[in-house]
């Protein structure tokens, strides 16, 4: 789907049941108003629901460019957490990871990044101390930045 695409009618079976997500109005999958990525649209009919994933972003669309995003980590050195902050001008899913420099990954996360200052505090109290890698994927594109865990 694209951004600039018409909204979609939802239709859900058993009827009865409601939408909710990213873009959902009432039964109405408005991609504009989703904007680029991957959202959940989740189905909620009683106590069961049904969650799919598209993804909104076409030619055309400006993507992101995470080398902009000014991602910063601190405390530097750390001890028991560490907190990542980036600036983004759209609003996104993405996931963060830190890896050791053997490549093993150690801890991962998923976030619902908003347009702005995104700020997220990361408990590294289980790591051994060392150097690490805290990655963060974006619409495919990854950036890392050092840590070093007291």
């Amino acid at each position: 789907l694209c951004e600039s695409e018409v909204a979609y009618q939802l239709t859900g079976s058993p009827a009865g049941g409601y939408f909710s997500g990213p873009g959902v109005e009432g039964n109405i999958f408005n991609p504009s108003l989703a904007g680029a990525g991957e959202h959940d649209i989740t189905y909620h009919y009683g106590w069961k629901s049904l969650t799919v994933q598209t993804t909104v972003g076409c030619v055309g669309i400006r993507g992101i460019d995470i080398t902009e995003m000014d991602l910063q980590l601190y405390p530097n050195p750390a001890k028991d957490a560490v907190t990542m902050q980036f600036n983004l001008d759209r609003s996104v899913k993405a996931n963060w990871n830190i890896i050791d420099l053997a490549g093993r990954e150690m801890l991962k996360g998923k976030l619902d990044v908003a347009n702005g200052t995104n700020t997220t505090n990361i408990d590294i109290s289980s790591l051994p101390a060392g150097m690490y890698l805290v990655g963060i994927t974006i619409e495919g594109q990854k950036i890392f930045r050092k840590v070093i865990v007291e």
